[in-house]
């Protein structure tokens, strides 16, 4: 990528970061027909007769594979979710491919890798839209852990009586997002729910993470989004997630010191410093974690 168009895509970024906290990938590397493939094998995974797919059920979320229905059935205070999920975490050794599915093994080995690659565009370019220098995120480690979430929307005969997927925030660094051209997701803008626009051909949704906005100082910002129910057709989409591997899962992160003493002037810090263990802990049990790690 030249000079010129590098600050033009970081200008972007940095609009679209700032403001939405969403934006749209083309021409990232990561093949339209591993895509495709990939769409399609979370269809066929989920398409599965049920006896087979039990065979991954889990609600242990220690376990690097796992198949669950309803993420959100045991919280009596919400409607659960009409979604099911096949999930990945991705272990620091890299992941077993004989826990993964056969229907989907080759394919989702390939898609994490391709995906890691961009993760590591997208820190540099990050890095130099919040005026940081562009090996800043990569340096301080925030975005080394990969898990990776296939969601398959069935029709819902009532979708006016519950929801796709819960409005929240993504608690870690970044978000990857592949989805097929059936619409659903909605994003938070100032106190309206707006329909995120059909991906552009061969295009990946990128959006900010709770943790990325509290080391940028609020320069970027994660935002509420959610997927709505639909009556007759069927949306599946495949979500990666990065944050800070197990090494540094306590790991102190906060504001980056760069950005509350830029050109001499002092920056307040919005937030204290916290480690992912704690962050998640509270994300766990009350969502959105920001507020509560605010400084005043």
């Amino acid at each position: 990528m030249g000079g010129g168009r590098w600050e033009e895509v970081v200008e972007q970024i940095r609009e679209a970061a700032g403001t939405w906290g969403f934006f749209q990938v083309v021409n990232h590397g990561v093949e339209a027909e591993l895509m495709e493939e990939m769409l399609a094998s979370t269809r066929r995974f989920h398409e599965l007769p049920r006896e087979e797919k039990m065979a991954f059920y889990s609600r242990d979320v220690t376990r690097p594979v796992r198949y669950v229905s309803n993420g959100r059935l045991l919280d009596r205070a919400a409607p659960a979710d009409w979604r099911d999920t096949l999930a990945f975490h991705v272990p620091d050794g890299g992941l077993d491919q004989q826990s993964v599915p056969p229907v989907c093994r080759e394919v989702a080995t390939e898609y994490l890798k391709q995906t890691l690659k961009l993760k590591n565009k997208l820190a540099e370019l990050l890095s130099d839209a919040a005026g940081l220098n562009r090996d800043h995120l990569s340096t301080i480690k925030c975005m080394e852990s990969q898990t990776m979430a296939c969601h398959y929307y069935p029709p819902c005969p009532q979708p006016h009586l519950t929801i796709g997927s819960s409005k929240h925030t993504d608690p870690f660094c970044l978000t990857i997002l592949l989805q097929d051209h059936n619409q659903g997701l909605q994003v938070r803008n100032h106190d309206r729910w707006v329909d995120m626009p059909k991906s552009a051909q061969g295009a990946l949704v990128v959006n900010v993470g709770d943790f990325l906005q509290l080391i940028t100082n609020d320069k970027f910002k994660s935002v509420e989004h959610r997927v709505v129910a639909q009556s007759s057709t069927t949306r599946s989409s495949v979500a990666c997630f990065f944050g800070p591997g197990s090494e540094n899962k306590y790991r102190l992160y906060g504001p980056a010191k760069e950005l509350v003493l830029l050109g001499g002037d002092h920056v307040e810090p919005v937030y204290r410093e916290v480690h992912l263990v704690e962050f998640l802990d509270y994300f766990k049990s009350n969502g959105s974690p920001l507020s509560h790690f605010k400084l005043s």
